[in-house]
Order: structure tokens, then sequence, then C-alpha cells
């Protein structure tokens, strides 16, 4: 399994030193040793009457690494242990043989925060052999919180028939579709011709009647490996009766039925909120929401305080971009982990950059437009989180800050913003595959310090300044149809506010109310949440203090 390389933790021995020193002088000179450990065929080390043999005189332990068992030996001799990435895995199966427990339980939290989706399925049936209760508990807790991720890895495909079967029949199972858990049983099918028997035992598991009925029609029914199993017939009648009679879906017939029982995504989602501008200037000050208590703490502050700040998340961490610390527009990129609370400092930008917009799409970050200081941007550029390197992108057509951006289908949308002169509407779509930017339509407002974000098939546009006030209105679009569709307006304006999506719903945070530019006294502690199954916007908790051009980002990283 992979692990990070540069990590270390030592275990130091709660033991005489001066008793111990001396037996380890006589261990090294073979005076008054009972017996020889051979591993892996070598004579390795000399150790005390624990293991005598009375006849040979000899104990093999050829299942254990021989580095494991010298660092065990001399640990035992009054020596620390400097438990790495490389040597962790050996040293907790020879410490839990050899009954070390100290040693088993520091190798066990050393692996606790290595977990990532390449390697928890591993790091599972890794502590289930050697009986390590608490790293299996939280390996399995985690492959279910970072389903659509682990999905997509080698390990995945490995997995056992029982193994995938428990997993995908979890109702805690993190997913924000069903689609992705039908996706993956049958990535996992396909890799070996021999798994097709199991097509009806694995999509009985899958919750068919949750899937869009777009998505059964055009994918499911279609599919060559359900179309040969006769036995899948029944499970396609039963999702496509749930979609038929909507009004019954809340009847007795389907409230007890295991495949029209909802999953419980978003439970360990929570929204992070970096920076933005408080009365006397930019803030460092870190808050995170948690949706199922709807509750905000504070996190550990970043490192430079700033507002105009671009953030996003991949694979679960924050990433700062640039931003404006009162004085400067920044370069500066800084990364927030939310398992150990703390901030790291990564390779800068090419460009200041203040009020510029950040997006990511298959997994690298875009910075986009902004102020450098000096001029308004029409740069971009996008970083790499795995090489930690940054490389220019084609400009777009008009330079602009205060603008929003969001990802659909593989496609990055820059929208709205100030071009140094005016308020903007105007909307342009940067293709990956040709790196041009198009024109799209334009928003029905101008906004400049518009929020935006995507959730399911739309990209929202919220709030902003049109050049005389702030805005309450709200509009989405609709990639299909080429056009922006008003929404229902929030309950307060908001200029230089956040968005985010989670859970389904939408979430604004902060910005001030536009009616003044004055900003320090209409600054906003507010946060509103729109529910598009409903059309409505309701308050949820506040923060602790108001933010103006905050940044904003969702985890579902282990806190």
């Amino acid at each position: 399994m992979s692990l990070q390389d540069d990590t270390e933790l030592k275990v130091d021995p709660h033991h005489s030193t001066s008793i111990l020193s001396r037996l380890d002088e006589m261990r090294h000179s073979e005076e008054h040793c009972d017996c020889v450990l051979i591993v892996a065929g070598y004579f390795r080390a000399t150790f005390g009457t624990e293991f005598k043999e009375t006849t040979t005189g000899e104990v093999y332990l050829r299942q254990l690494g021989c580095d494991a068992v010298r660092l065990l030996l001399e640990y035992t001799y009054g020596n620390c242990i400097s438990i790495t990435t490389q040597n962790v895995q050996s040293l907790l199966s020879a410490s839990c043989f050899l009954d070390f427990s100290e040693v088993f339980t520091k190798c066990a939290d050393f692996l606790k925060w290595q977990i990532d989706p390449t390697n928890c399925i591993a790091l599972r049936e890794f502590a289930n052999k050697h009986d390590c209760t608490e790293l299996q508990i939280l390996a399995e807790k985690y492959t279910r919180r970072h389903f659509l991720l682990v999905s997509k890895g080698d390990q995945f495909v490995n997995m056992s028939l029982e193994q995938l079967k428990n997993l995908i029949g979890d109702d805690g199972l993190q997913v924000t579709e069903e689609e992705q858990v039908f996706d993956a049983v049958m990535t996992w099918l396909r890799h070996d011709t021999k798994r097709a028997q199991f097509t009806y035992e694995l999509l009985s598991l899958v919750r068919l009647p949750l899937l869009s009925k777009e998505f059964i029609v055009d994918i499911v029914e279609s599919d060559p490996l359900i179309k040969c199993d006769v036995h899948c017939k029944d499970l396609l009648i039963e999702a496509m009766r749930y979609h038929l009679i909507p009004e019954r879906q809340h009847t007795e017939e389907y409230t007890q039925n295991d495949r029209t029982k909802r999953r419980c995504p978003g439970a360990t989602e929570v929204i992070i909120v970096v920076g933005g501008k408080y009365r006397v200037g930019a803030l460092d000050n870190v808050e995170k929401y948690d949706h199922t208590t709807d509750l905000w703490t504070v996190c550990s502050p970043i490192k430079t305080p700033r507002y105009g700040v671009g953030v996003t998340s991949v694979d679960g961490y924050i990433y700062a971009l640039g931003g404006l610390n009162d004085n400067n527009s920044l370069s500066i990129v800084e990364c927030y982990d939310p398992q150990t609370d703390e901030w790291t400092l990564l390779p800068s930008m090419a460009y200041n950059r203040d009020g510029h917009a950040v997006t990511v799409l298959d997994g690298l970050i875009y910075a986009i437009g902004g102020h450098d200081g000096k001029q308004t941007l029409e740069s971009v550029e996008c970083f790499n989180p795995a090489s930690r390197e940054w490389k220019p992108v084609t400009p777009m057509a008009n330079p602009r800050r205060g603008l929003g951006a969001g990802t659909l289908d593989g496609q990055i949308y820059a929208i709205g913003g100030w071009s140094g002169c005016a308020c903007l509407n105007v909307v342009e779509r940067f293709d990956l595959s040709n790196q041009k930017w198009r024109p799209v339509a334009s928003m029905g407002m101008l906004r400049s310090d518009v929020a935006v974000t995507t959730l399911g098939n739309k990209i929202y546009a919220v709030g902003g300044f049109n050049g005389a006030t702030g805005l309450k209105s709200a509009e989405c679009y609709d990639p299909e149809l080429n056009i922006w569709q008003k929404i229902c307006a929030m309950n307060k304006a908001r200029s230089g506010a956040a968005l985010t999506s989670l859970n389904g719903c939408l979430y604004v945070v902060g910005g001030h109310d536009g009616s003044t530019r004055s900003v320090p006294e209409k600054l906003l502690e507010t946060v509103e949440r729109f529910d598009p199954r409903t059309g409505i916007w309701d308050f949820v908790h506040s923060m602790e203090i108001g933010r103006y051009l905050p940044g904003v980002a969702v985890t579902n990283r282990i806190l």
C-alpha cells in the first residue's frame, strides 16, 4: 500500500538506562545468551530467556522482517525506535507477534494518519489480520466516507466479492447520488469476465429506484451485463415502478424496502470558510460549519490574513490562493488539512491575484483572472496538487476581477466580474480539449463580486454588485439550453459573499449588503441556504463574525 514518504514517529522505551546499557553490551559480546533468533534464514541478534529453546538454543522467526526484529531488540535494550513509512508495517507485524504492546499501539496510531483513498482498503485488511481493531474501524469508516475516490483506485477492483457487498450494502456509504454506486459496481464487474455471474447479487444491493429515471432508461437498461442476466429484470421493473407512480414513494411498500431507503450522504461533510475582511482589515480567522448540528466552530487560523482569496477543495484538503492583505495583492498558496487542523505553505502562483475565481477540473486547481495590485487580469494558471507545480493556461478574452467560476461536464465557466471600469454579465467557457475560451449566454444581471458554484447539472450565480447596489437576486445556467434562468431571490442583498453546495443545497456565506460601498458597517455574518427542490432560501446558524470577500469550500476529510 502507498504511504507518505516523509513521516516519522519516535518511540522511547521506559527502561532503566544503566541496567539495559550493560545488558546491551553483554548481548553484543554474546555473553550469557541462551538462544539465537533466526529471521529469514540469517543470524540477526541474540536475545534473553523469554524465548529460550532448551533443546536447540535457536528460535526461528521466518515470518518476521529482519530489520523489524532488530529494531525491537534494540528497543528492548533501551534504544528508541523511529517508525517510518518504510518500516511501520513490518514493525506492527513483529510487535504484534512478539507482544510489544507499546510499539504495536504507536505503529497503529502512525498508520491512522496515513490513511488515504489509495490505501484504505489494504489498511483495513492489514489491520484485520493483526487484530488492530481501532485501525480497522477507522479504515472502514474512511472507505465509506471517501467511496467515490476509493472506487477509482486500483485496490477497489481487487476487492473480494464479500468485501464489496458489505461496502455497497452499507446505509452510511457516503455518496451524493446512487449513480456513483452503480458505476463503481459495474467497474468491478467488468474488471474480470468471470465476475459476470455476480451481476444480480451485486445489483440487488444498489438502490436502483433512487437512480434518475433517465439514468435507468439510458444506462442501466441497456448495459450488456444486465441484459444478459435474466434475474436483473425484476430489479429494473421495481426501479421503474418507483418512478412511474411517485405519490406512492412514501408508502410502506417503499419505506420498508432496503433498495428505496436513502443513504446518509454528507454526514461528515463540513463547510470551511477562510479569511475575509472585517472592520479593521484582513482576517486570518477560519470557521467550519456542520450542517448536521447547525453549528459553527473555529479552526486553526490561516498563516497570512487576507480577503478576496480563492478557496477550493481537492481530495478533502482546502487550498487558499492569493488574496489581499490590506496593502498587497498576494500570490501565496496555503493548504489546510482538516485531519491535523494545520495550514502549510505551497508553491506560489505566477501572478499576484485578489478578487480572482478558483475552480477544480480533473483534480487540477484553476486560478482565473483577478487583480495583481496594478491591473485587472485575463491570465489563468493551474496547479497540480500531486506534483505541486503551476502551469499557465490560455487567458480569457476579457480581463476581470470579482468574477466567479464553476465546472460542468469537463468545462470551466468564468462568470461576471468587474472589467476595471464596469460591471459585467458576460460568461466565458473554457474547453479543455482545445484549450480555448468561448462566449456563452450572458447572465440576466450585471454582477461583480458575485458568488458562484455548481450544483447538480447547473451553475448558480448569487448576489453581487451591479454598479449601483448590492443584489438579492440569483440565477442559474443550464448548459444544455445555454440560458440563464432566474431563481428565488435571497432574503438579504449580498455582495462579496461566498457560495458552495452541500448535501443538495446551496449555502451563501457572509458578504455585505451593498447599500453602500463602506464595507465595515454593512458586514454580514448570516448564512442562507437554498434548496432547489423547494425553491426557498432560509437562514441557518450565523458565523461568529461578519466577513466580506471570504473564501469557502467543502471537505469530507476526517476531522
